[in-house]
């Protein structure tokens, strides 16, 4: 969520939206906030690819091992996954088609990416060496972090100044994106503090992994699902982003909820505190 806050000083799309805002409050969009910043980033741009990722180039389960109960059953039965997989490959493509311009180019532009990740994926077999990296071996570390800070400190000063510099609010607005950011960092702090004195859940299955047969198999139903949509709504393939909104919208306060949910000391955890103080 974190991440996803990037619109604001960036794009400045939370603040001033390049489409109509269907709700605005104290100068900021709150339907692009809670679908952005609470949704779109936190799965699309952030743990959807770490997972990808742990599934095609690791050995480890780190990210799956730390999803929800429910989530974490459904990732580790290979038929549930498989149905979920292709839902959501059908689900997605449906979207995408609202934001190509024509049926050929919402097929191919879905394999150019694939083409791309095919193309890093050999990279990384040969760097590699059949070695099977842990995730949290490739993780950057303290020093790594600072380097890597420095260019995000510098995107955020460039594009925050260079890119749609006429949209950048008064101190009010501003003031309620900080104040975002100190709520979300807040429950970062918390929830790492929280993991701390969390054992990790035993996966109790073989962790998946994700082989190119399947990604490509999952990018050809992605892909067709848009096609076909764009083939047969057209111009009005627009009307997919309507319910796209409102599922992203409610989805994004339930992850919200659920994250600051997470916080709260589980009943086990107190148990178990009374227990040792006895």
């Amino acid at each position: 969520m974190i991440f996803g806050l990037y619109e604001a000083y960036i794009t400045k799309i939370l603040w001033l939206p390049t489409w109509h805002s269907m709700l605005r409050v104290g100068g900021i969009g709150v339907t692009e906030v809670i679908i952005l910043a609470f949704w779109w980033h936190p799965l699309m741009s952030f743990i959807i690819p770490i997972m990808v990722g742990e599934a095609q180039f690791c050995g480890s389960a780190d990210s799956i091992r730390g999803m929800p109960a429910r989530v974490r059953a459904v990732l580790l039965s290979p038929l549930r996954r498989r149905r979920w997989l292709v839902a959501a490959a059908l689900v997605l493509g449906l979207f995408h088609s609202a934001n190509t311009p024509s049926p050929l180019v919402s097929f191919t532009s879905v394999f150019s990416s694939v083409g791309f990740l095919l193309l890093l994926g050999l990279l990384w077999r040969r760097l590699a060496r059949g070695r099977a990296y842990a995730m949290a071996d490739l993780l950057p570390g303290g020093l790594a972090t600072g380097l890597l800070a420095v260019p995000l400190l510098g995107i955020y000063v460039l594009f925050g100044f260079k890119l749609r510099p006429k949209a950048l609010p008064g101190l009010g607005p501003q003031a309620a994106v900080w104040a975002l950011y100190l709520v979300i960092i807040s429950a970062l702090i918390l929830s790492l503090r929280k993991s701390r004195r969390t054992s990790p859940e035993p996966l109790g299955a073989e962790a998946p992994r994700l082989r190119w047969p399947a990604l490509l198999a999952l990018a050809f139903c992605f892909a067709a699902a848009s096609a076909a949509s764009k083939l047969c709504l057209g111009k009005n393939s627009l009307v997919m982003i309507l319910p796209g909104w409102l599922f992203g919208g409610l989805l994004g306060l339930f992850l919200l909820w659920y994250a600051l949910r997470d916080l709260a000391p589980s009943r086990k955890g107190q148990t178990t505190e009374r227990t040792e103080r006895t």
